[in-house]
């Protein structure tokens, strides 16, 4: 019962802040994005169809640590697989497909190098990870499992080996390839983080990783917030399927959410 609550809570927060941030997008994204328009003459990627069918989804962190946060004291391996094991993945489908979500994106892992995956690639080119790596494999789970409801899944992960000589950059590739080609077609997308990777042939090198598994999936560079480290509607490199699209600006706020969470009314 008190997994189930907390799956409903990490729903309920996601799909609050989705249903106020995009309204507030919308109606200001002739202020945010004056250039913002569609080229009627431009030949559109047939990969993207299904993301600008859908419109909108929901994209969540399913980690040890707050997003870019230090690592808990006293984290395990034990207490990670303990945390990946009680995801009850039938039930968190029952919500996403309540809400009519079309796709949802989670976090293969980040910076603290906890990973809810299990790759022999990664253990035999850089060690044992000591539990870092999930015995169970929840992407590929969660991938059957929103595919059987018509829900698509896109995974988030920081740019390995981003700064890294050529032969460790292709470590990080094989350990990118073994999880593509195991997901397959479940992976309709690939968010990455921090894409500061330093030449044209090193990103398509990544791309052609990303896509081992599944062709037709669709990768977006993220080098951060829209305004700051790149120009808006700007792909960072040729080999981007779709803009990632951070922004960190102040949108308004529901007053009424501490006190609608703690009545338990979602």
């Amino acid at each position: 019962m008190k997994q189930e609550k907390t799956i409903r809570l990490f729903v309920s927060i996601v799909v609050l802040l989705a249903l106020l941030i995009l309204p507030s997008l919308l109606n200001a994204q002739d202020e945010i994005f004056p250039n913002w328009k569609i080229n009627p003459d431009k030949e559109l990627n047939p990969n993207t169809e299904w993301l600008r069918q859908a419109k909108w989804g929901l994209f969540s962190h399913y980690m040890v640590h707050m997003p870019s946060g230090p690592v808990p004291e006293g984290m395990t391996g034990k207490k990670w697989n303990k945390k990946v094991n009680s995801f009850q993945i039938k039930k968190f489908a029952d919500q996403l497909t309540e809400l009519k979500v079309p796709y949802f994106f989670i976090t293969i892992g980040q910076g603290g190098g906890y990973y809810c995956s299990p790759n022999k690639s990664y253990e035999k080119l850089f060690g044992p990870s000591n539990g870092k790596l999930s015995k169970r494999d929840l992407v590929l789970e969660l991938g059957k499992e929103l595919t059987s409801r018509g829900i698509r899944l896109g995974v988030y992960l920081p740019a390995l080996g981003r700064r890294d000589d050529p032969d460790k950059q292709q470590m990080y590739r094989e350990v990118i390839t073994e999880w593509s080609t195991r997901w397959g077609e479940l992976v309709s997308a690939w968010w990455i983080d921090g894409a500061v990777y330093q030449s044209p042939e090193v990103f398509k090198a990544y791309t052609d990783a990303f896509k081992s598994g599944n062709p037709k999936s669709i990768v977006a560079y993220n080098v951060g917030p829209v305004g700051m480290r790149r120009q808006q509607l700007v792909p960072v490199t040729e080999y981007e399927d779709f803009l990632a699209g951070e922004c960190d600006y102040v949108l308004p706020t529901c007053a009424n959410i501490p006190e609608v969470l703690a009545k338990g009314r979602h």
